[in-house]
């Protein structure tokens, strides 16, 4: 007895104990479910040892930085006393919430008074100046809210707000920064109907947070949505709700046990795992028709039990081996220092391999005791008129030579067409049209507030208390900063020469007692900076550490790729200035903007890299079954194409292709490949039986020509569920898998045929 037929036997024969082993690690993984953890951020998209993130995280600490909260309050009109002290008091209820460092806005713009011939920092908008409309209207049309911070700090017309939320620290658990962002806005939103005063929310730490809330909604509503379009599609196929009930559950508890692994495995879920269920979900779909179709075929002769043990022993070599394509095709991600990518690949691989094991063991089980029959069934009346309709006229268009070149000419196109594409990315347009992430971007578009920074670095080698002593580094910041505003697409620049600037006009105003020697109005000057320095109104320009000056240009732009040239140009404006304190050739971008700049150069190689290990994996697999170099290249050719297939749907609606095509391509290589092995498979089979390659390919389509197509439908419309998602790159997963699927089956059946027919050798 040949050890599939000993394992056929086997799961019936051991029944009973495999049903107690699946109970109990169901049970195991419900349990475990709470500890599954969660890898967000932006941050942590590379390996915490990775340069590019070393170096991000040193630039944080030296300029006391970090992911940050803007708030942006929109009033009816100029703000009034009434509002800004609500927005004061406001400020300071946030700022001690538990988790918050700081809070900014214009309300605690602080300016020198006099007492004693002692400066002090006073709030320009204080007690005194709010408790009087007229006081109020004075200040707002006075500096710096007429010539300094606005598009920062407020708006021209003074009807918009920005409050400035520092949280203290790293959020190693993504739970807690989501928790911090729901306790600000219930207080936000309580402020909101006391006062009437409408609110935005923006900034890294709000879109990091929104992730998470959307992956987690988009995992349930996806799951569900999925589920219920495969239940309708299995009943209406094969005719019977309970059988398409079954197979989902089935594939339902393949989620489950999936996500009892990863936290077995410390594989956490991230930001692009908002579609893992439905991938894994489709994962399995075609595994599951060709064993349904198996079953349903013998269970008329051979009775229910040696139906399931005969579907299992037939299926569990071709099914191992589309795994175990899928398998190859994402374990490269395991090797990238792009963590996000390396955990959503790890985590497909796992639900790949779980849903093997479960499907080759339990569907049988399950349809061995499922009292249906699909007599008269869709799926059957579609197979018939394979045989009888559509057979012979498929078998004419293979042999055809117009067929062949058709299909040979709308490969190239596609590979030309689809050659084109540029990775990019655009994490500030992650969601959908109607999620308040995208409403907000509308609004600062409006209110012509930026929506990113590109932070700059200069090295001035002086200590705090020397820079008042070198008012050319002042000189040297300003001419920077006017030749960064002359390039397109920059919003505003700003420097510690702007915060001393505005110090000085203050100071420029104030008046000692006229027996004052001048020592000590200078000393009084420097104690004031230094109450500004204590203050930390200067550590997001200065850093005393690295003696370093911070530039920070704003912009509207959104995409990688746009900010990175925006960065290039800057540095090219600023390196031939002639400065004298300062060097422009030693301007550096750095930041999160340095660091998305490496994450998309990683980006770029990853692509490439994956999919040269993906296409070797899956060749050398094919070239196991075939024992053929000519047979195993033609078989490629139909799964390789799914990649420019997405290339080319992108490029037509409008899209660049973003970082998470790292997983897709291999995912497309490694679903599309199915069709391909199951139908090798009875090709092979025919051979061996000695039919002559001709009548072994013509055979061979009709024994799983239908399955091959309906199954492809049914991952198509799998991946379709992700139409419902908020998170944009989501959906757009959903619809490039989808297409490619179609593309690659109508690829299976008529050019991978054709190849073969005309290769006309197979071996034996």
């Amino acid at each position: 007895m040949s050890w599939r037929r000993r394992f056929g036997c086997g799961i019936l024969r051991h029944e009973r104990l495999l049903w107690a082993v699946l109970a109990v690690l169901c049970l195991a993984s419900v349990a475990a479910l709470p500890r599954l953890r969660l890898a967000f951020g932006f941050k942590g998209v590379m390996r915490q040892t990775h340069p590019d993130r070393v170096r991000l995280e040193a630039y944080e600490r030296e300029f006391q930085l970090g992911d940050t909260l803007f708030v942006y309050f929109h009033g009816p009109g100029l703000f009034t006393p009434r509002g800004l002290r609500a927005v004061r008091d406001l400020s300071g209820r946030i700022e001690r919430t538990e988790g918050v460092q700081r809070v900014f806005s214009a309300a605690d713009i602080a300016g020198p008074a006099v007492k004693d011939d002692h400066l002090r920092l006073v709030r320009l908008l204080g007690a005194d100046t709010l408790s009087s409309e007229k006081a109020t209207r004075e200040a707002l049309a006075a500096p710096p809210f007429t010539d300094r911070w606005f598009g920062f700090l407020y708006d021209r017309p003074l009807t918009v707000l920005t409050m400035i939320v520092r949280p203290a620290g790293e959020f190693e658990d993504p739970r807690r920064q989501v928790g911090l962002l729901e306790n600000i806005e219930r207080q936000l939103a309580a402020f909101s109907s006391e006062t009437g005063i409408s609110y935005e929310l923006n900034g890294l730490f709000y879109l990091n947070a929104e992730m998470i809330r959307s992956t987690f909604r988009d995992q349930g509503k996806l799951t569900l949505l999925g589920i219920g379009l495969l239940i309708a599609c299995f009943w209406g196929l094969f005719g019977s709700l309970l059988l398409a009930v079954a197979v989902m559950a089935v594939l339902g508890v393949s989620i489950l046990l999936a996500f009892g692994s990863m936290v077995l495995l410390g594989v956490p879920l991230n930001g692009l795992s908002g579609n893992l269920p439905v991938l894994t979900l489709v994962n399995g779909l075609e595994d599951v028709v060709h064993l349904l179709v198996l079953f349903f075929a013998t269970r008329a002769r051979a009775g229910a039990r040696r139906s399931a043990a005969s579907c299992a022993r037939e299926c569990v070599v071709p099914n191992f081996l589309t795994s175990l394509t899928t398998f190859g095709a994402l374990i490269v991600t395991g090797a990238t220092d792009m963590v996000l990518l390396q955990s959503f690949g790890w985590a497909i691989i796992i639900g790949v391999i779980v849903e093997y094991g479960v499907a080759i063991v339990f569907l049988p089980l399950v349809l061995a005791r499922l009292p249906v029959t699909t007599e008269g069934a869709l799926y059957y009346r579609l197979e018939g008129a394979l045989r009888r309709k559509w057979l012979e006229p498929w078998f004419r268009l293979i042999k055809s030579r117009t067929n062949l070149l058709f299909w040979s000419a709308l490969a190239c196109a596609l590979v030309l067409y689809g050659a084109q594409q540029r990775i990019n990315s655009n994490w500030y347009r992650y969601f959908i049209e109607r999620h308040p992430v995208t409403r907000t971007l509308g609004f600062l578009d409006k209110h012509d507030f930026p929506v990113s920074t590109i932070d700059c670095t200069i090295p001035v080698g002086l200590r705090f208390d020397e820079l008042q002593t070198h008012p050319e580094v002042a000189r040297d910041l300003e001419r920077v900063a006017e030749a960064i505003r002359k390039l397109p697409g920059v919003v505003g620049v700003w420097s510690l020469a702007d915060l001393k600037d505005w110090v000085d006009s203050r100071l420029d105003r104030v008046v000692f007692d006229p027996g004052l020697e001048e020592r000590w109005k200078r000393a009084r000057r420097e104690a004031f900076y230094r109450q500004y320095w204590e203050a930390g109104a200067i550590d997001e320009y200065y850093s005393a550490s690295g003696r370093k000056l911070r530039i920070a240009v704003a912009t509207r732009l959104e995409d990688a790729l746009g900010m990175q040239e925006l960065g290039e140009r800057i540095v090219a404006a600023v390196r031939p200035l002639t400065l004298q304190r300062l060097r422009g050739d030693q301007l550096a971008i750095s930041g999160t903007m340095a660091y998305w700049s490496a994450i998309m150069g990683y980006v770029s190689t990853t692509f490439f890299t994956n999919v040269f290990y993906s296409v070797s994996f899956i060749f050398l697999v094919f070239l196991w079954v075939t024992r053929s170099p000519a047979v195993s290249g033609l078989a490629m050719i139909p799964n390789v194409l799914p990649i420019f297939v997405m290339f080319s749907s992108a490029k037509l609606l409008g899209y660049e292709i973003n970082e998470s095509f790292c997983v897709l391509d291999s995912l497309a290589i490694g679903n599309s490949v199915n069709d391909t092995i199951h139908y090798i498979f009875h090709v092979d089979a025919n051979v061996r039986r000695g039919r002559p390659l001709p009548e072994a390919l013509k055979r061979a389509f009709e024994e799983v020509g239908c399955a091959m197509v309906i199954s492809s439908l049914l991952v198509a419309i799998g991946f379709l569920s992700c139409l419902g998602a908020e998170g944009v790159p989501v959906i757009l997963s959903g619809v490039y898998m989808g297409i490619a699927c179609v593309v690659a089956v109508a690829f299976d059946v008529f050019h991978h045929p054709a190849m073969l027919l005309r290769l006309g050798r197979w071996p034996r």
